[in-house]
C-alpha cells in the first residue's frame, strides 16, 4: 500500500485497516484449508524437494513456476473464478516469478516448512481484502473494463514489490539454496544415490 500512496493514491484510514484484518484472518484460513493445503502439499512438499535434489533453488523455483501456472491457466478462462479472469495472464506470470522464489525462500528457510509455505500462500491469497479499505477499491467496478484495470493495478504494485523482495534474497542468499540452511531435497528412495546438497 505504500507504493500506491508514492504513486498518488488515498492513504488507507488507520481503523479501517484494523476493522480488516479479522476478514483477512477468516480468509487466509479459508485459502489455508481449502486451497493452499491442496497445492503446497504438491508443490513445495514434493515438486520443489524433488526439483532442488537435482538443480539449485532458483532454478528449481523457475521450473515449478512454469509447472504452477500451467495448472491456474484454466481459470484465466472462467469468470466464476475470483479476480483471474479480470487479470492478464502476463501480469500474473510476472507475479508468480518473484512470489514462487519467495515461498521457496521460506520454504528452504524453515527447514522445508510445508505449513509455513501454505501459510505464506493462503495469506498472500487473502490480502485482496486489505486493498478493499482503500478508497479506490471500496466500491464495486461499473464495468468489465473498470474490473480489469483495477485488477491489473493491485497485481502491477504487488509485482514490483516482491520483485524489489525476490532480488533482495537471491543478493542475500544467493541462488543456490535461496536460503542460509541447504535447500529441502527429496531423500532418495533405496538404490538411489543421495543428491549432493551444499
Amino acid at each position: 500500500m505504500t507504493l500506491h500512496v508514492a504513486l498518488g493514491g488515498q492513504p488507507p484510514d488507520l481503523w479501517a485497516l484494523i476493522r480488516a484484518l479479522p476478514m483477512v484472518l477468516v480468509k487466509s484460513v479459508y485459502m489455508l484449508i481449502f486451497v493452499t493445503l491442496g497445492e503446497e502439499v504438491g508443490w513445495r512438499g514434493y515438486a520443489l524437494p524433488a526439483l532442488q535434489a537435482r538443480y539449485g533453488a532458483l532454478l528449481s523455483s523457475a521450473i515449478l513456476r512454469v509447472i504452477w501456472a500451467l495448472w491456474h491457466l484454466p481459470v484465466f478462462f472462467n469468470p466464476s473464478v475470483g479476480s483471474y479472469s479480470d487479470l492478464s495472464f502476463v501480469l500474473w506470470l510476472a507475479y508468480l516469478v518473484p512470489f514462487t522464489i519467495l515461498i521457496t525462500w521460506v520454504f528452504n528457510s524453515t527447514g522445508g516448512s510445508v505449513l509455513m509455505a501454505m501459510i505464506v500462500h493462503a495469506v498472500m491469497n487473502a490480502s485482496d481484502e486489505m486493498w478493499k479499505i482503500l478508497s479506490e477499491y471500496s466500491v464495486r467496478p461499473a464495468s468489465a473494463a473498470e474490473a480489469a484495470a483495477e485488477t491489473g493495478h493491485v497485481y502491477l504494485m504487488l509485482t514490483v514489490v516482491f520483485w524489489v523482495a525476490a532480488a533482495a534474497v537471491v543478493l542475500v542468499y544467493g541462488p543456490l539454496n535461496l536460503s542460509r540452511r541447504a535447500r529441502q531435497v527429496l531423500p532418495p528412495t533405496s538404490g538411489e544415490p543421495r543428491a549432493r546438497v551444499q
